[in-house]
């Protein structure tokens, strides 16, 4: 289980809002909004929409507890509300606004003190349809899915004349799984190629272009082919060229001789920074595989700071397979850290010192 905290949204909304974030007690929520048939799906068409609040400073095993969740509103009616939901909604965005900018002065029942509070909207949460009335998207034609836009691959049916998505989704699968060159049960007599790498060849020189959401890494054997391939993108696109990549996605890139060399040693600085463990004693092992992981020891305190180091610990196994066994153990307890899991990971950074 992953708490929104681990992801890059609240890492961004802390870098952005820093006098939020230095506060812990202020509130991050989620709306969450759908339509229900209070009649049943045998009885007059009937349409209730409710919306709902979820608070995300809670552990994840407790935001989705029904005591922590909150209806703030029901929108009655005989259909949808459609594009007008934003006039139904205006009261609760009125408040949340209040919220952002006024504050309001709210007593902490564990510190027996008052403080005061701020909220902030983090995500809405909603199926496809719904969030076209959300969210202002469109969810209807060629250009409904929000994240391929132009470059979606939707068709438009013969006989009724409507868009289909649905042959499209096996663009997204690797290039050697079976769906690719299935000619029958997709899109009929279509073998789909599309994908984010892409490997051209001329003769002896090959290059390799990597497409990640809006940056492009492109390498290859040969300079002049390379800035070739970027001369003939900038006639397509508007495109900016930063040079040699040194650091991207917490991979350090460095060119040698024979080729380009990944490594991830500041990656691991930050995660020991983040810990406070940059001038603990190395060990020689991560982890004692003698040593049994369950103890009958008390919850973790800050079971929050807890999650955060593991979710930087295992993006780090993708180059460090020699924490991966140690890593993976210790995620078989995220749903009750102990005393004893928080010292399995400070042995895994102590051996992260040296090696």
């Amino acid at each position: 289980m992953v708490h929104p905290f681990d992801g890059e949204a609240w890492k961004h909304f802390n870098s952005v809002h820093p006098h939020f974030s230095v506060e812990s007690r202020n509130m991050r929520l989620g709306l969450c909004t759908n339509g229900f048939n209070l009649f049943g799906s045998f009885a007059a068409p009937y349409s209730c929409w409710l919306v709902i609040l979820t608070v995300y400073n809670l552990p994840p095993g407790m935001c989705m507890r029904p005591e922590f969740i909150f209806l703030s509103m029901v929108i009655p009616g005989l259909s949808n509300p459609g594009r007008n939901i934003d006039v139904c909604l205006r009261p609760l965005i009125d408040e949340l606004t209040q919220l952002w900018f006024s504050r309001a002065l709210t007593y902490d029942i564990s510190r027996k003190q008052n403080f005061v509070m701020r909220a902030a909207l983090m995500w809405t949460i909603n199926d496809f349809s719904a969030s076209g009335m959300v969210s202002g998207w469109s969810t209807h034609g060629k250009l409904a899915c929000p994240y391929c836009i132009e470059n979606n691959k939707a068709f438009t049916l013969t006989n009724k004349g409507k868009s289909s998505f649905f042959d499209c989704h096996h663009r997204f699968l690797p290039l050697n799984h079976k769906y690719r060159n299935n000619r029958n049960d997709f899109f009929v007599g279509k073998v789909e190629k599309d994908t984010s790498l892409c490997i051209f060849s001329a003769g002896t020189n090959i290059c390799y272009l990597l497409v990640y959401v809006d940056d492009i890494l492109l390498t290859g054997s040969n300079s002049l082919l390379l800035q070739r391939l970027i001369q003939l993108q900038s006639l397509e696109f508007k495109l900016c060229d930063l040079g040699p990549v040194y650091y991207f996605l917490g991979i350090e890139v460095q060119s040698t001789g024979m080729g380009l060399l990944l490594r991830q040693y500041k990656y691991t600085l930050d995660i020991l920074t983040l810990a406070g463990m940059l001038s603990y004693k190395p060990v020689d092992t991560p982890i004692s595989t003698s040593k049994a992981t369950i103890l009958p020891d008390p919850l973790f305190s800050d079971a929050t700071r807890f999650r955060q180091i593991m979710g930087a610990l295992q993006y780090l196994t993708f180059m460090r397979l020699d924490i991966c066994f140690a890593i993976n153990r210790v995620y078989q307890f995220m749903h009750a850290l102990t005393d004893s899991h928080w010292a399995t990971i400070k042995c895994i950074l102590r051996y992260l010192r040296v090696h």
